[in-house]
């Protein structure tokens, strides 16, 4: 990979002894010309670098050339920052790719024509479409899912964050894809139960992912028939205010094949209701109960004896939650917690520096009024894997040259 990022620079001589070698029958060692190297070989190599660099090195020579048209080399395309135009859309569609993606870019630019030329050159290919932090244009309206479902009947996941997305285009998305097995629509306020049941009654047999964190026009009753999804793995229900106890009851019954739960911001739920639904789904390594009133300790003590594969827990606004329903969670594997805006203490700090010393790589401590330097400082000092601490609102907490000194990789957010 460095090897390439500096060739496509211009900084980089090279030389191909280096590189790859022929052995004579006398054992000696004969350098090879580069271009005798297998394509796998190089396609291999030009997965390391970016799209950007592959345009350079395609005008390097015409051997290499050759190579970047290999189809394999674009199957993963992702466009990043871009003020996106028409022409834009056409070149991406001519690559072909499996799994487009589109992050932090501008639309406002962009018209019909650029998404027809898109989905019409890759509509036998795509597979799976990520839009997020994107704005401005049909970039973020249903325009785009209008288009998609249109031409890419194949497509088997989506992911439109934050986006204008209206009942209109995912009934349609829903009639025309044969076998949609991930939905994610995180803040498509604009979605409501009518088309939400067309898409369940269309794809319940394939689903496997669902996010429609944020999605508050879609109602208990809709929610309910995911009982249906018994290949259901991951499941993100995020402010969705209208989900109530029952609606965990009935998805605890049918569903148990669930690694990841987010139930953050979910008011109208039970202790009792959820714990029915944990208990159904033991496998469950990613946990989200954050801003869930109803956690208390004697919860976190129930739910560390039902799941035992925990690795990532967010506990964030938890204000029930004090250092003993820690104590309970530290022998799990865990490897990322947040426990932001809770009532832990230094026990608790004490309880995690001492039993996740071998796991923890992210801790999160935000707005937690009784954490100190010193909590802080035992939980570096012995947690020897950790990459990041975020300890915003902790005003007690002020030595931070004393943290970045035990530990100089640590990512410090204050």
């Amino acid at each position: 990979k460095q090897w390439y990022q500096r060739r496509v620079r211009g900084h980089f001589l090279f030389s191909a002894a280096s590189l790859y070698y022929n052995y004579t029958t006398s054992g000696e060692t004969a350098p090879v010309q580069w271009t005798t190297l297998p394509a796998e070989i190089w396609v291999k190599i030009m997965s390391y670098i970016s799209h950007g660099q592959l345009v350079e090195l395609a005008l390097s020579c015409s051997y290499l050339h050759h190579v970047t048209s290999d189809s394999s080399v674009w199957s993963k395309l992702t466009v990043t920052g871009k003020n996106l135009t028409d022409a834009h859309l056409q070149t991406i569609g001519e690559k072909c790719p499996k799994h487009l993606t589109f992050s932090g870019c501008s639309g406002h630019l962009l018209s019909p024509v650029g998404f027809r030329a898109l989905f019409r050159n890759c509509s036998s290919t795509l597979k799976s479409i990520t839009v997020v932090d994107c704005k401005g244009g049909d970039l973020v309206t249903s325009s785009l899912l209008l288009h998609l479902s249109a031409r890419c009947r194949e497509l088997t996941s989506l992911h439109l964050s934050l986006c204008n997305l209206g009942d209109e285009a995912l009934t349609q998305l829903a009639n025309r894809t044969n076998r949609l097995k991930k939905l994610c629509i995180p803040m498509c306020s604009g979605v409501t139960d009518s088309s939400f049941r067309v898409f369940l009654q269309r794809h319940y047999r394939h689903l496997t992912c669902l996010d429609i964190t944020g999605c508050y026009h879609i109602s208990s009753q809709a929610i309910s028939q995911l009982s249906l999804c018994f290949d259901l793995t991951a499941l993100y229900l995020g402010n969705c205010n209208q989900i109530t106890s029952d609606t965990l009851r009935s998805l605890g019954s049918k569903l148990t094949n669930l690694k990841i739960l987010d139930i953050r911001g979910c008011k109208g739920v039970s202790s009792e209701s959820v714990l029915v639904l944990l208990s159904a789904n033991p496998h469950i390594h990613t946990l989200s109960l954050s801003h869930v009133a109803m956690v208390t300790d004697g919860i976190l003590e129930q739910v560390a004896r039902t799941l035992l594969s925990l690795h990532v827990l967010d506990l964030s606004g938890c204000i029930k939650v004090t250092s003993m329903g820690v104590q309970y969670l530290v022998k799990h594997p865990i490897s990322a917690l947040d426990i932001g805006s809770t009532a832990v203490s230094f026990r608790g700090c004490c309880a995690i520096a001492n039993y996740l010393c071998t796991t923890l790589k992210q801790i999160s401590f935000n707005f937690c009024s009784d954490v100190n330097d010193e909590c802080i400082r035992k939980i570096v000092q012995k947690c020897k894997k950790l990459e990041r601490i975020s300890v915003f609102g902790c005003s007690y907490i002020r030595n931070f040259n004393a943290l970045n000194r035990l530990n100089p990789n640590l990512v410090l957010d204050s």
